[in-house]
């Protein structure tokens, strides 16, 4: 991750929950993406200031993004709601976008979509995100 990077996260589970716990930690800016109100008030729990509500039946944000996000990284949960939220971001981003799964699915699905890198790992240590 670059020192000037700005970053979204998306982080509806476990391992992206501690990838937000380790932004924070290392002071960087970054907001996070929100698809429901229960979602918006875990991440407010977690310390998140900056968040992006998204409405994926809509297909719209909540408000648009003030920032351009240089990295965005996705933590799937599951392939339908990450796909149309792939769909939605990457209409405002031409920044890298990053798709962490545990999951076997095709990676094409999600580079047809425009998701620049998959990354499949079983792991919830996802610190080598911030050294690459």
């Amino acid at each position: 991750m670059g020192q000037n990077a700005m970053v979204l996260v998306f982080a509806p589970n476990p391992a992206g929950e501690q990838f937000v716990r380790t932004l924070s930690e290392e002071n960087k800016s970054f907001a996070a993406l929100a698809c429901s109100p229960g979602e918006r008030e875990r991440l407010q729990e977690l310390g998140v200031m900056n968040v992006i509500d998204a409405d994926i039946k809509k297909k719209q944000l909540g408000q648009l993004p003030i920032n351009e996000y240089t990295e965005v990284y996705f933590f799937e949960e599951a392939l339908g709601p990450c796909c149309e939220l792939l769909e939605l971001i990457r209409q405002w981003t031409h920044g890298t976008i990053y798709i962490i799964t545990k999951n076997h699915y095709p990676q094409l699905i999600y580079k047809a979509l425009g998701a620049d890198f998959v990354i499949r790992t079983t792991s919830n240590n996802h610190y080598f995100l911030l050294d690459k």
